[in-house]
């Protein structure tokens, strides 16, 4: 990351020097050349003004250059109409084509030399006063333009020069600068890389909870190990809830076993064992079934569900019917409202083992004589079902285990309590497979709430 930084930083600044440099040498292009075209006129000026009346009292004119004082390596010319007054080298090559034409800048080469030239025109009079003689002059003025190039050059060289040290400098720095910076990132990726299945320690230090930018990243990752650590947690105790039942229902039905064949039995005892012994068997059975319908439950990703609808109320008359004789033989009333045409978006067979195994749970902890009740409505976009009943409060300590694989109220797991405890668990599973939400409340009983997205046509 520091490279890309700094490469990124130093391409910026290439570009940047880059286009200093050629702007600078533009500049300094035009500068040269705008003070080379003012000393041009100001020499041509001068020629011009050179120019005076000859001696002998005739009407024409000559170049006085005895007062002038021009470069050596300029050239120039003045003319009268076709007439030369005066020249230093041969300017225009006989070209009488340069001397046509308004004030203007030429561009010329002579004896392979490039001049930047300048063209004007005037007009000397002779004896104003009385004979009023006008001569129109032309006047050529040259200068070569290498020694204006090789000071361009060498201004652009220094622009060159100094914006290089500069690159140089932004670099040293910009690498300094980020390796600072990031050190708190390094910091936290030392510290996140101690994390293992048996350590889940994660302090990152002041300094990287200090920096704005890594404040979020530092918080995601305490949150994401937190929720590993007890992902882990509750593996290692799934296997070992697991383990323990399958282990108990092992060593029931090798007992019976055992102590059928300990001495002669009776076939009526045989069939007894035998009949314990298959008990234990459906347990095991169902236990193991439990734990792969919740396992393939867990599977499934939850952007990708099985796009389904069911009729909620239809499902939990289904349900009641099924349960009728259990809810009797417990002395529990069972009830139910909400409109039949509520529809949610889960499929039939997991949300009849949601309301199978909710009111399974209801009916077994109610007292003799109270009621089990189901009441649906559609709350904005989502379907809430609640199934309550008047049991004994759950006790608080237990609350957020309720959902956990193989938790129950009875830690010494007594036959008598029933069931394997997967069954919360598998009901959460499901109802969150399908985008909604389950929850517990107490009070003067239980009440149970399912979310569920609504489906609507």
């Amino acid at each position: 990351m520091t490279r890309r930084v700094v490469s990124l930083v130093l391409l910026i600044e290439l570009l940047f020097a880059v286009s200093t440099t050629t702007l600078a040498f533009f500049y300094e292009r035009h500068e040269y050349f705008e003070a080379l075209d003012i000393a041009l006129r100001g020499h041509a000026d001068s020629l011009m003004g050179a120019v005076v009346e000859a001696a002998d009292d005739s009407d024409s004119v000559l170049l006085d250059v005895a007062g002038l004082q021009t470069p050596r390596d300029h050239l120039y010319e003045v003319w009268e109409k076709d007439t030369l007054l005066g020249r230093t080298g041969d300017l225009s090559g006989g070209n009488p084509a340069l001397r046509q034409g308004g004030d203007a800048f030429l561009k010329l080469k002579v004896g392979g030399k490039r001049y930047r030239a300048i063209r004007i025109h005037g007009m000397r009079v002779i004896d104003p006063a009385t004979l009023k003689v006008r001569h129109n002059l032309v006047v050529l003025y040259a200068a070569p333009t290498a020694g204006v190039w090789r000071a361009v050059g060498r201004a652009a060289r220094f622009f060159a020069i100094a914006n290089a040290v500069l690159l140089l400098l932004t670099g040293l720095l910009v690498f300094v600068f980020v390796r600072r910076s990031i050190t708190p990132l390094y910091q936290l990726a030392a510290e996140a890389s101690t994390i293992a299945a048996n350590s889940w320690r994660f302090a990152p230090s002041d300094e990287a909870r200090s920096v704005e930018e890594l404040e979020p990243l530092v918080t995601a990752l305490e949150g994401v190990i937190l929720r590993l650590e007890r992902s882990f947690g509750q593996q290692r105790t799934f296997v070992s809830d697991a383990a323990h039942e399958l282990k108990t229902s092992v060593a029931v039905v090798k007992s019976s076993i055992q102590l059928l064949s300990m001495k002669e039995r009776t076939s009526a005892e045989y069939q007894a064992g035998l009949e314990r012994c298959q008990m234990d068997c459906v347990r095991m059975e169902e236990l193991v079934q439990r734990m792969l319908t919740l396992a393939m439950v867990e599977e499934g990703d939850p952007k990708q569900r099985i796009v389904e609808d069911v009729a909620v109320m239809s499902v939990v008359h289904e349900v009641m019917d099924d349960l009728a004789t259990t809810a009797q033989l417990r002395g529990v009333r069972l009830e139910c409202s909400g409109d039949d045409a509520v529809r949610a978006a889960i499929t039939k067979d997991r949300w009849k083992t949601v309301c199978t195994e909710l009111l399974q749970n209801a009916i077994q902890h109610s007292p003799q004589g109270e009621v089990v009740s189901v009441e649906a409505a559609v709350e904005g976009d989502r379907v809430t079902v609640v199934v309550r009943n008047a049991g004994e409060p759950i006790a608080v300590e237990m609350l957020p285990h309720l959902f956990d694989r193989f938790y129950r109220g009875d830690p010494s797991r007594a036959r008598s309590t029933g069931g394997t405890g997967l069954g919360l668990a598998i009901c959460k599973a499901m109802v969150e497979q399908a985008g909604g939400r389950i929850s517990v409340r107490h009070g003067a009983g239980v009440e149970v709430r399912v979310d569920l997205p609504e489906c609507v046509g």
